[in-house]
């Protein structure tokens, strides 16, 4: 509920109007309403890649004057990034915008995906200040971020942890077997 006013609020920031499509009817009548404009921008206010609204959400905007930009979260997990563009069919779209590239301590999973899927990366968001955290960057520098290393890894092994991944199977102590005794005759062993 909270994206439809926090979009308003940067519409009246940017000065332009901003508008909700429940479904795509009303989808084409805003389009036919905003025919004369060069640019109109449709937020799909992030529905997550496996919910099933998000196939609806995609014969919505299957409409032929639409070209498609899938905003990918640069600080997601590889395996996230990769539903996400497998999801939205990210090779048809016009491009990609990463995001949170501010928030993500490696891209170079997001780099991947788009190197893989061989994506258009069109522009990065750096932080929460709109329009002055939105770049366009070089594939040099976003190559270069990639590399780069912030911060600490978190997943460190000292020579203890080392040693015991690689010593093999730990010993078995031998099994010690007890002699089966004879009842009386007539008895069970």
């Amino acid at each position: 509920m909270g994206a439809h006013e926090q979009l308003r609020a940067y519409g009246r920031i940017l000065g332009v109007p901003v508008h909700i499509a429940q479904d795509r009817a009303s989808l084409e009548d805003l389009l036919e309403l905003l025919a004369g404009k060069r640019l109109v921008l449709i937020d799909t206010a992030g529905i997550p890649q496996r919910d099933a609204r998000g196939r609806e959400l995609m014969q919505m905007l299957s409409h032929p004057s639409i070209r498609k930009l899938l905003v990918l979260n640069s600080a997601a997990q590889g395996e996230t990034i990769e539903d996400v563009v497998m999801s939205y069919r990210a090779a048809q779209c016009h491009g990609v915008v990463l995001s949170k590239l501010d928030e993500a301590v490696k891209i170079g999973p997001a780099l991947d995906a788009m190197i893989r899927h061989k994506l258009r990366v069109l522009a990065v968001g750096n932080g929460q200040r709109v329009p002055e955290d939105w770049h366009r960057l070089s594939s040099a520098t976003l190559v270069q971020r990639a590399l780069c290393v912030v911060g600490s890894n978190a997943w460190k092994l000292d020579s203890t942890d080392v040693s015991l991944m690689f010593s093999g199977p730990a010993a078995q102590p031998p099994q010690v077997t007890k002699p089966v005794r004879e009842r009386a005759a007539g008895g069970a062993r």
